[in-house]
């Protein structure tokens, strides 16, 4: 199921005889991007994934099967990656916080200057999945083969294991700029004094991206 969770929005068509309204499910969703992206983003209009900076192993094997889960739910993402969001952090509908963010962006990142993506895309071109058991079948997948165990991993799409405390994450085949509400420049201090600890004391790391 790719989650029936977004919110309605209704459009009037201009100049329709019968002023027929469209209806289209969208939820809200959040992205850590580079600049660089955003600034494709801003000029192309569209942002998609790209398997060059997907590394080979873990990767690109788990995009790549992530990619054939989307597919069996309608959602084709041609010859690129998801693009990956959160839905939900630690709590239903939940924004991520910096937390979140220092745990999946690497010193070198947050230095090359991250922006965090705030969009309402349309429900069914979003597939939800549990980030816990993402990592665990991420941590299971044979990097040198790709070779996946057999475990009930369909159940990191079904939304009735989402608990709190769990992060809920979106994966889709693009993003179109017409869907972003806002950008906010994503600032994160580096711990220069000690390469062995990322935190920098006095921080809110808790604080909302």
């Amino acid at each position: 199921m790719t989650g029936r969770s977004g919110r309605i929005v209704g459009k009037m068509p201009l100049g329709s005889a019968h002023r027929e309204l469209l209806i289209t499910i969208v939820m809200l969703l959040y992205t850590f991007q580079s600049n660089v992206a955003a600034e494709m983003l801003k000029t192309k209009g569209i942002l998609t994934g790209n398997w060059d900076f997907a590394p080979n192993g873990f990767w690109q094997f788990s995009y790549a099967w992530m990619c054939r889960q989307m597919e069996k739910r309608g959602i084709n993402c041609g010859n690129t990656p998801p693009i990956w969001a959160f839905h939900s952090c630690k709590e239903w509908a939940r924004p991520p916080c910096f937390l979140t963010a220092r745990a999946l962006l690497s010193d070198m990142e947050l230095e090359s200057g991250i922006s965090t993506l705030v969009f309402d895309a349309p429900d069914d071109l979003v597939l939800l999945s549990s980030y816990r058991i993402w990592g665990r079948f991420w941590s299971e997948l044979d990097a040198a083969t790709g070779a996946i165990p057999k475990k009930p991993w369909g159940r990191m799409f079904n939304l009735k294991y989402f608990k709190e405390g769990d992060d809920l994450q979106a994966c889709l085949p693009y993003l179109l700029l017409e869907w972003v509400k806002e950008v906010r420049p994503l600032v994160i201090p580096i711990n220069k004094e000690d390469p062995f600890e990322v935190f920098v004391p006095g921080f809110d790391y808790n604080a909302f991206v």
